[in-house]
């Protein structure tokens, strides 16, 4: 998307955790990036740095209560999340892609009326078949600076 009008810096804040095969990690992100507000949807876009990689990220919080998450790395993921529900999604790598289900049992998405700060809290599932691959937690806070 090309610069707008109602482009905003941003600072952002993730955290993530994995809970998979009886481990748990943890991962930090604090970068800078850009809010869109469009027909009351917030579009918040930046880069992940992380061991010498970059991969840019939007996360897309609908007025619904709706969020997105998209990567575009090394793999790409595009996950979607709505309380309570379970979405189809593929996670493609350099080694081909994969049918995943992402079963979100909590979210919480509060976006400030002037969408100059927010906080998405969401927990979730990736499922293949019935098998659990992995339980997330994500907190993302975003202030505009």
């Amino acid at each position: 998307m090309s610069a707008t009008n109602n482009e905003r810096p941003v600072s952002v804040k993730l955290q993530t955790t994995i809970h998979q095969d009886g481990d748990k990690e943890t991962f930090t992100f604090t970068e800078t990036g850009t809010l869109v507000e469009m027909n009351g949807t917030a579009y918040l876009r930046y880069t992940e740095h992380q061991a010498g990689f970059e991969t840019p990220v939007t996360f897309k919080v609908r007025p619904d209560g709706e969020v997105s998450l998209k990567r575009s790395g090394e793999s790409a993921t595009h996950l979607r999340f709505m309380a309570d529900q379970t979405i189809p999604t593929r996670y493609t790598t350099a080694q081909g892609s994969m049918l995943l289900d992402v079963q979100t049992t909590t979210l919480s998405a509060n976006v400030a009326d002037s969408f100059d700060s927010g906080i998405v809290e969401i927990a979730y599932s990736l499922l293949t078949g019935e098998t659990v691959l992995g339980d997330y937690t994500l907190r993302l806070e975003f202030n505009v600076n």
